[in-house]
Parts: C-alpha cells; sequence; structure tokens
C-alpha cells in the first residue's frame, strides 16, 4: 500500500462539499451510511426532520434517503426544495397557511404519481396524468392532446386538473399498494426571525404531518436547522406534536474519519489499477485509507479524552492520527471537514509533497476561521442580530475562561449593546449569552479530571451547563481552535504546532 498515491490536485478526490451538488455516480461512490441513517427508509415512520447546522449532513441524508428509495418498487419518490413547493401565504391566517401548504403537498404527491401511472382510461388516472403535465413531471402526451382538442368543443370545461387531487391520490395509491415520498431539503432556508418566516415554516410542519395522518399513503422527510427549531418551537404549540418526529445529527471523530476515508476509497477504486488488483481494499481499515492521502500520525496536543484535543506546548511532541486534527479543526462538520481538506491539498501540491501534513491543514487556518466566523454569523443572525458583535468581542483576548471571567467579558464588552436572543424574554444575561454561544459551537466546555487530562463537552453532551444562570459543574470555556488564529487570541499563535 506504501506505493498507492493519490493525486492531490484532481477535485473528485474529496467531492464535493455540497451534497446536493455532486454528480450521482461520486455521491453514490462514497456516501457514507451511517447505522441511523435507515431509520429514514423505515416506512413505518410517516414522518422524519433531521435537525442539525448547516453543514452537518442535512441535505446528503435526505438526497441518501432519496436514491435509496428509487430501489423499492412500490415506491414513488419526489425530491424538492422547499422554497419551490411554497404556496402564496402572504395575509394568511395559521390555519390558512396549513390548509395552503397541504393543497400543494397533495398536487405535487399526485403529480409524481402521474407521472408514473400506465395510461388507462379512467377519471383518477387522467386527473393525475393532467397534474403531472402541469407540473412539468411529463411531456405533454397523447391524452392530453386529446383532451385539450375536445375542451375546443363549444361548453367543454377547460384543464383544471384534478378536482380533489387527494381523493384521486388515495384511490389509485391504495389500488397499486404505492407509497409516495416526499423529500422535502432547506425549509427553512434564508430563515429571518420575523413573523411570515417563521409561520411559514411552521404551517409546513404542520401540514406534514396531519397529511400523514389523512393520507395513509403519504410520507415525508425534511430538514431544519436548530437554530430555527428553538425560534418557531416557543412560538407555536403544534410544534410539540411534530417534536417526536426530530432527529438530531451531531458527528463523532471516528464518523468523520468513516466518512472521510470513503471518499479515499472511492478514488482508489475508480482511478488506482494497483490498489483494485490487490484486492486490500474491501479489508483496509478507516485509518488506513485516510493515511493514503494524509500523513500519518501528526504531532498533536495533549492525550485525547472522547472530544477533547487540544494543543499544548508542553505535549507537542504526541502524536495523533489526522482524523483527530482535522475533526478538531473542522469542529465536527461534515462540509467543513471537506474545505479544510481541499484547502490543505491546495498547499500540499505547492509543497511538492504527496500527502497533506499537519502544516499543509494549518496553513490557511486564519482565513478558514473566518470563513467559519461568517458562516456562525449568518446562521444564527435570526437568533441574535448581535451575535457579530459578541463573536468579535473575543478578538485578542485569552482562548480559556474560567466561568467568572467569561461573565466578567459579557459585563465589559456587551453591556449597553441591547444584545437579543431569541426565546429569552428581555435583555439576556451574562450566563444566558455564554449558553447561546455554547449552543452555536463557539464556546467548548472543557473540565478538568484527576488523572490530569481533561475532557471537551459540546452543548448536546451538557445541554444543562449554566442552566440555572450559576452551575458549571466545574467546567471552564475555550475558543475552539478553528477560530483562535481569525480572532488572533493572545496565545493562538504559540499553541498552533509549525
Amino acid at each position: 500500500m506504501s506505493d498507492w498515491l493519490v493525486d492531490l490536485s484532481d477535485e473528485e478526490l474529496f467531492g464535493n462539499e455540497m451534497a446536493e451538488d455532486e454528480e450521482e455516480r461520486l455521491f453514490t461512490s462514497y456516501a457514507y451510511e451511517r447505522v441511523e441513517f435507515q431509520s429514514f427508509l423505515n416506512p413505518a415512520t410517516k414522518l422524519k426532520v433531521v435537525r442539525a447546522y448547516k453543514g452537518e449532513g442535512k441535505s446528503a441524508l435526505l438526497r441518501w434517503t432519496f436514491l435509496k428509495l428509487r430501489e423499492f418498487k412500490n415506491v414513488i419518490a419526489h425530491n424538492a426544495y422547499a422554497n419551490s413547493l411554497a404556496p402564496n401565504l402572504a395575509g394568511a391566517s395559521e390555519a390558512e397557511c396549513i390548509r395552503l401548504w397541504k393543497e400543494s403537498f397533495i398536487r405535487v404527491a399526485a403529480a409524481a404519481v402521474g407521472a408514473r401511472l400506465d395510461f388507462k382510461f379512467s377519471d383518477d388516472v387522467l386527473s393525475l396524468r393532467e397534474e403531472a403535465e402541469r407540473g412539468g413531471y411529463v411531456e405533454r402526451g397523447f391524452v392530453a392532446a386529446v383532451l385539450a382538442r375536445l375542451r375546443k368543443l363549444p361548453g367543454e370545461p377547460g384543464n383544471v386538473g384534478a378536482a380533489d387531487p387527494a381523493a384521486a391520490l388515495q384511490r389509485i395509491a391504495g389500488a397499486n399498494d404505492l407509497q409516495i415520498w416526499l423529500v422535502i431539503d432547506d425549509l427553512d432556508e434564508n430563515f429571518r426571525d420575523v413573523e411570515s418566516d417563521c409561520l411559514k415554516v411552521m404551517s409546513a410542519l404542520v401540514a406534514m404531518r396531519q397529511l400523514c395522518n389523512e393520507v395513509k399513503e403519504l410520507r415525508f422527510r425534511a430538514s431544519v436547522r436548530p437554530s430555527t427549531w428553538a425560534i418557531i418551537k416557543r412560538k407555536y404549540e403544534a410544534l410539540s406534536k411534530v417534536e417526536p418526529y426530530v432527529v438530531d445529527l451531531q458527528w463523532s471523530r471516528e464518523q468523520l474519519e468513516l466518512m472521510l476515508a470513503a471518499r479515499v476509497k472511492s478514488y482508489l477504486s475508480r482511478n488506482n489499477g494497483p490498489a483494485v488488483v490487490s484486492g486490500k481494499i474491501p479489508s483496509m481499515s478507516a485509518q488506513q485509507f485516510v493515511a493514503i492521502a494524509f500523513d500519518d500520525p501528526m504531532p498533536w496536543g495533549k492525550k485525547e479524552i472522547d472530544k477533547g484535543y487540544a494543543v499544548d506546548d508542553e505535549h507537542a511532541d504526541k502524536k495523533r492520527s489526522p482524523a483527530v486534527v482535522i475533526s478538531t479543526l473542522a469542529r465536527y462538520r461534515p462540509r467543513w471537514m471537506i474545505e479544510l481538506c481541499k484547502l490543505a491539498a491546495s498547499n500540499a501540491i505547492k509543497r511538492r509533497q504527496q500527502k497533506i501534513g499537519l502544516d499543509d491543514l494549518t496553513a490557511k487556518l486564519e482565513d478558514f476561521g473566518k470563513t467559519r466566523i461568517d458562516d456562525l454569523i449568518a446562521e444564527f443572525r435570526a437568533q441574535c442580530d448581535k451575535i457579530e458583535l459578541m463573536i468579535q468581542s473575543f478578538k485578542g483576548k485569552p482562548e480559556r475562561f474560567r466561568t467568572d471571567e467569561l461573565v466578567r467579558h459579557m459585563k465589559n464588552n456587551l453591556s449597553g449593546r441591547d444584545v437579543r436572543i431569541a426565546g429569552i424574554s428581555g435583555k439576556p444575561s451574562e450566563a444566558e449569552m455564554i449558553r447561546f454561544l455554547f449552543q452555536i459551537g463557539f464556546l467548548t466546555a472543557r473540565r478538568e479530571l484527576s488523572s490530569g487530562d481533561y475532557r471537551h463537552y459540546s452543548f448536546f453532551d451538557e445541554p444543562t451547563l449554566l442552566s440555572d444562570g450559576a452551575n458549571d459543574l466545574g467546567a471552564s470555556w475555550e475558543i475552539p481552535s478553528c477560530f483562535r488564529q481569525a480572532l488572533q487570541l493572545s496565545n493562538a499563535a504559540r499553541r498552533m504546532p509549525r
């Protein structure tokens, strides 16, 4: 395996960071299937909503689900962006918005079924075929041409489609033992914390749940961001009946290593004859695949405990697998990981290296961090319009704080700035601002262990920290590695290995 090489300049090596934009042949060749993804194919669960931040794999999961569904003969699957289906909700009440979404979903489902129906002379088939043709799912065919000619006769009705698409849908699907799955992505695209956007997302989710009960042949798979959910959940009681169908998506270092390995494995299978002929590919481990493209091991920080990775001068000679370094710098977001790998590959090429090393991963870390900060600001501005001010207040400050130091920082830098956080009445306390930054991943909790090591915790690991405004359970707080150079933290350069 030592002579197996990858072309770091090949764009197909790490693939597209946007799953929805990737060529299908490449996406299917490297898509990493987590065990829990199978639940999205379970027909017994009619509604499932994946909740994750930008870049954490929502679109990839939904695309994977759609492609898998196409393999079932009794399933008609249709995928779409929510904005392409959204009805005109201007001036509509909550009940009207839900009704309009239901009508939109039913017509899309009817059109999808109509596009698959063989020609038969029945009112239901003809009406669904018309829905399909009007929606552009099939070309206008013989049936439509005949009907169009007939409707030119005096007194004939115009082409209005199915009078009751839901009833026709149920009769046709039921008679043919069909399931209709609608896979809806980007439900909260460009979401803002304003009434119209909140109503749009809430009513779509409620409409999905209600339709699943009203039309037994229908299934929905959709996505939403946690920041959006946090805002709308507090406004609309109806979402409490949707929450049981919401699934959170986070990533561990092991899972990200498997994802990265799948891309290298796919590349070797497509491009490296000796690797294929050797017959070794099926039995190789994830770490072995990653080591073909990256130096392994790399010098990196103190002893890891779960997600606890850091860089420390005293322990700078410690060695870690590249997956540890990459997942740490990418904050456990798959999209950020792929972007970082591409930047590192570009730097390795300039250095005329055949593998990516630590210097390549950290060479562009300041620019990478600035982009990641921009991502956080864009993603969470709807939840807190002063988020940029909050983040930039840490510029030039230390990377680690005790809770009392962090409270003091908030008082000194954000007092009188009229900070507001969605879901919190009035002005948030310093502890509530800390919890917000913890929740969005700008801060990580750190707890020292009796062994002399330490452990890091994300918000999903310890969601109760400071929930009462005071109890930090002995944790301190760190700004993650990927943001440190961008914010020119006082000890960032010293702690970043070179």
